[in-house]
């Protein structure tokens, strides 16, 4: 029996036809599939998002709002200088005496630290000397020309303080005009009293935002204060310090500079 080749040929071209056309229908339905379970997922997780955003927005904003309330705040710094006692004995009178023009001439003795004191922030001392209206003097009785007080304010001093020993040498009289003497040339004192309301009165500043209160005490006085007086000189007291200084905290201060005026004090003191 005879083949026919031709036939055989057109029968398998049929049949490859089939096949890549099954073929062909099956990866295109892969494929739908496949596209379609891509849409379902992503809109699932769109429609979760869309949920949940709102939450998220509150989430953010409390985030954020306590982010505000832990920001670091800038420092503040205060420039403070602090001097040591101020004396005007006799060698240093005689010193700064000008002839020419009959006065105490104090500005020279400062020229090495008034590039710190002039442009401090705040500036504060201690006087061991009286600006009364008597002879000056530096033994047994401590007083300056009014010129030194003159000069302290040029140089930049804002606070002295003024409980020492030396504060009764001239009375009460002392040192009411000693308090006056530097209140006119814009210096604040603080440790002597003029009047019993003053003594109650807490001296404080404020630089930059921030308050500081001063209290100044001493061990004593080399002229006794009569009891009439004895509110004119901050005497070194456990207990008044301390409503001193709860006073100054009440009336809003940030830091107490607290000078004492003594040499080593008993623990009882």
């Amino acid at each position: 029996m005879s083949r026919n080749p031709r036939g055989r040929r057109s029968q398998l071209n049929i049949i490859n036809k089939k096949v890549l056309l099954i073929v062909g229908i099956a990866i295109i339905a892969l494929l739908c599939i496949f596209l379609m379970i891509k849409f379902m997922v992503a809109k699932k997780h769109n429609k979760d998002e869309t949920s949940t955003n709102p939450n998220l927005e509150i989430l953010f904003e409390e985030i954020n709002k306590e982010a505000d309330k832990l920001k670091k705040q800038e420092d503040t710094n205060i420039n403070i200088e602090i001097i040591g006692s101020i004396f005007c004995e006799e060698k240093l009178l005689n010193s700064v005496y000008n002839s020419e023009q009959d006065n105490y001439i104090f500005y020279r003795n400062f020229h090495k630290i008034i590039d710190k004191t002039s442009t401090a922030d705040l500036c504060i001392g201690v006087l061991e000397t009286n600006f009364a209206d008597s002879p000056y003097s530096s033994k047994g009785k401590h007083n300056a020309p009014t010129s030194l007080a003159e000069t302290l304010s040029l140089i930049g001093i804002d606070v002295l303080s003024t409980a020492t020993n030396y504060s009764f040498d001239y009375g009460i009289e002392g040192i009411i005009s000693t308090k006056d003497i530097l209140e006119k040339h814009k210096i604040e004192t603080v440790g002597t009293n003029r009047t019993p309301e003053e003594k109650d009165n807490i001296l404080i500043k404020e630089i930059n935002g921030i308050k500081l209160a001063f209290l100044s005490y001493t061990y004593g006085t080399n002229f006794e204060v009569s009891e009439e007086y004895k509110y004119s000189v901050n005497i070194i007291n456990k207990n008044n310090m301390k409503e001193d200084i709860d006073k100054a905290k009440n009336n809003g201060a940030d830091f107490i500079f607290l000078n004492l005026h003594c040499g080593s004090l008993k623990s009882s003191d």
